[in-house]
């Protein structure tokens, strides 16, 4: 028996025993306690704490059968929940013929349990012992074998080859996980990097990818329905992603397949008016350094103009420094000394850098005008007459958000889920829709080919961020862990992200999205109206009224002058 124990160690680690106390008259395992080296947990049916969130399911559990079978002496202990897949010794002396260990096999795979020995009263002399079999599916459910025989596996891992066995699921069918549709031959096929997700585990896994549950091709699944689905044992493995609350919650879930970012598309601003340009493309400290070196060039040739001074009219509204910062031509002094040829010239340099890089701007702007700021908060988008529509299915996440609870009257519910998704696909600009950064790609990718996008991605935005979710699945899932490493698998090798990048070209191909220009062309090229002129109209008044106001003093002064 020590051997026994021993192989089984070396085969698979170990890192406790539970001894499970019986009624059983007639207990070998506990003549071996003193000779075990491992830790060793003595478990009565009393107790009642969770095992499974304190040990691993490196674990072997001996147990002692007296009239009940496998399955009901490991279920009568509360502490084993959610451990079924546990390697399983117990010691049956009542088994004497096959039969009855055909039946404890029988009931324990009956219960999920596969991870059996079973070990007869005569075992110290035959040193044979009997391991629970499921596949494949017309053999006895038991196979013999011997403690001498070293070349097979005490426990081996029935459903790596799972012979065509059923595997249950049923799809959310939310773009662009998964999709129904039916092929020319009238086969159904699962699609979506979700589907394709369970479709080769299926195919690695040798199993049938069954949908028995009813459906309908295009109606979407609320993804508490597929957990619910799940939890009830009606599927093994949705087709779909949840989201897990707490650590508990991994026990009906599978490894967390991706992370997802839960925010808003949002449409985009219009476009700054026309008449806004020609202000807009000067910012201020510009303007003023402009201002400033218009002064500086007015100060230098007056200065160095001997039959001037230095008066405001000269610094301000000197006629030469501003035709010349405006790339006009203006009368040069007669003769002019080295120095006043530097400065026309670092004038005309300045002059040319300028106007050259704002006519630039002017023209790119005209061509492609820039759009007005985005909006980042809530407060942004109620100013923009902007609402929210909202699915009832999650209206869940507004009573959780408390910068949402400040303002409910931007949101819209929609009752009605798949006319929400509906009306979303189609990309309408009077409402923002909540999405995922998965199916962003998507629409991003598709509007690419618009000849201008209509939405953004607002990150400033979002319900949540880096959020696991993961495949439903029900309880005691024998095959989770092959899940699990086949999740992992696919994203170290780089295949998921290789999917998810193919998410557009999918829909596509069922026409599930069409290659069709939602947007509105910009209205570039059209011919300018006076009202573009606005602001131009309103520099030139006041320009008009500063030089007549410089007039009027220049008169002011002179008359002044003639008295005195």
């Amino acid at each position: 028996m020590l051997e026994l124990l021993d192989n089984v160690r070396g085969e698979r680690g170990c890192d406790t025993i539970a001894f499970c106390l019986s009624t059983a008259q007639e207990c070998i395992f506990e003549q071996l306690l003193p000779e075990i080296s491992t830790p060793v947990l003595l478990i009565h049916r009393r107790l009642e704490y969770d095992f499974k969130a304190s040990y691993s399911r490196e674990l072997i559990i001996l147990l002692c059968l007296a009239d009940e079978g496998v399955a009901t002496a490991f279920e009568s202990f509360h502490v084993f929940r959610g451990l079924k897949q546990t390697r399983i010794i117990a010691y049956a002396p009542q088994a004497s013929d096959l039969e009855l260990i055909e039946k404890y096999c029988a009931a324990a795979m009956t219960a999920d349990i596969y991870n059996v020995l079973i070990i007869q009263e005569d075992f110290s002399a035959t040193h044979n012992y009997y391991t629970c079999n499921r596949f494949p599916l017309d053999a006895p459910p038991y196979k013999q074998k011997s403690l001498t025989d070293v070349s097979s596996a005490i426990f081996e891992h029935q459903f790596r080859d799972m012979h065509g066995m059923k595997m249950r699921t049923y799809p959310d069918q939310l773009q662009p996980r998964t999709m129904l549709y039916f092929k020319p031959d009238g086969k159904l096929v699962l699609e979506g990097y979700i589907g394709r997700l369970l479709r080769t585990f299926a195919e690695k896994r040798n199993a049938a990818l069954t949908i028995e549950h009813p459906y309908k091709v295009g109606k979407t699944t609320y993804y508490g329905d597929l957990l619910a689905l799940a939890l009830n044992n009606t599927v093994d493995v949705a087709a779909g992603l949840a989201f897990p609350t707490s650590l508990k919650d991994f026990e009906v879930m599978s490894y967390p397949v991706q992370t997802l970012d839960y925010c808003f598309m949002v449409p985009l601003p219009e476009a700054v008016p026309i008449n806004e340009l020609f202000v807009g493309i000067i910012r201020l400290p510009t303007l003023f350094w402009i201002f400033v070196f218009i002064v500086i060039f007015a100060a230098l040739l007056t200065h160095l103009n001997k039959g001037k001074r230095l008066t405001f009219i000269n610094l301000f509204l000197n006629d030469k420094s501003i035709r010349g910062m405006l790339g006009q031509s203006f009368v040069a002094p007669m003769n002019p000394s080295l120095k006043v040829k530097f400065i026309i010239f670092l004038l005309c340099y300045m002059s040319t850098i300028t106007n050259t890089t704002y006519q630039s701007y002017l023209q790119s702007f005209l061509t492609h005008p820039p759009l007005q700021p985005m909006y980042r908060s809530y407060e942004d988008m109620a100013a923009a007459g902007l609402k929210i529509s909202f699915p009832i299915n999650e209206q869940h996440m507004l009573t959780t958000n408390k910068s949402v609870a400040q303002h409910k009257e931007l949101f819209l519910i929609a009752k009605d889920y798949d006319a929400w998704l509906r009306d979303r696909s189609a990309m309408s600009v009077k409402f923002v829709y909540p999405v995922s950064n998965v199916r962003w790609e998507v629409f991003d990718f598709q509007q690419s080919l618009f000849s201008r996008p209509i939405f953004y991605f607002n990150t400033d935005l979002c319900f949540f961020k880096n959020s696991f979710v993961c495949l439903p699945t029900r309880p005691d899932l024998p095959y989770g862990d092959l899940l699990d490493d086949y999740i992992l698998r696919l994203h170290s090798s780089g295949i998921m992200n290789e999917w998810i990048s193919l998410n557009f070209y999918i829909l596509a191909k069922l026409k599930m999205v069409f290659f069709e220009d939602l947007s509105t062309p910009w209205q570039s090229g059209r011919p300018l109206d006076l009202n573009d002129f606005f602001w131009i109209r309103m520099q030139f008044f006041g320009s008009l009224a500063l030089g007549f106001l410089a007039a009027a003093v220049t008169e002011g002064v002179a008359d002044h002058g003639l008295e005195s």
